[in-house]
């Protein structure tokens, strides 16, 4: 999807102008899947400067949100916006073969395919257990802490892999 097609769909969802109703039956999202999550994306020299680059996924009730952040400091404190886009959402709960509860999260946009998939899990981080959220898009897990962290990169393939779907 270009991004001048991005960017007339995510004016149009946000200004309220398009009503898609969703036909799949859906679910609220746990109290403890929504809010602020950060995923390590990586890092560059730019100018003989070292720049971390974060993505923030905020989830709600009913929207889902993704922000692009980056900063100077190793300890990705102090971040800087970069670009951002949301789009109203809806969850639908299912169980996968491990007995693990995910949730779908769909947009109205593309209303029959899944942004993506998500589970909550314990990671173990600098030797202590630590909750994350797990996001599975494209046959890759992804994993998002409450607070930024370095740690689980992503990698550069996947600083926008939310935002094309709105």
């Amino acid at each position: 999807m270009e991004i001048r097609q991005w960017l007339l769909a995510s004016m149009a969802l946000i200004a309220g102008s398009v009503a898609i109703s969703i036909s799949a039956q859906a679910d609220t999202l746990p109290e403890d899947y929504q809010g602020n999550w950060y995923g390590y994306i990586s890092s560059e020299k730019v100018h003989q400067q070292r720049h971390y680059y974060v993505g923030q996924v905020t989830l709600t009730g009913d929207q889902v949100a993704y922000d692009y952040f980056y900063t100077g400091n190793k300890q990705l404190k102090k971040l800087q916006w970069k670009w951002g886009a949301s789009a109203l959402a809806t969850y639908k709960a299912k169980t996968d073969k491990q007995n693990r509860q995910n949730y779908r999260i769909y947009t109205p946009v593309y209303s029959d395919e899944v942004l993506a998939r998500v589970r909550l899990t314990v990671t173990k981080l600098n030797g202590k257990k630590i909750q994350a959220l797990v996001l599975h898009t494209d046959d890759e897990d992804l994993y998002l802490f409450k607070k930024p962290t370095r740690s689980h990169a992503w990698g550069f393939e996947h600083e926008d892999e939310l935002y094309i779907y709105y």
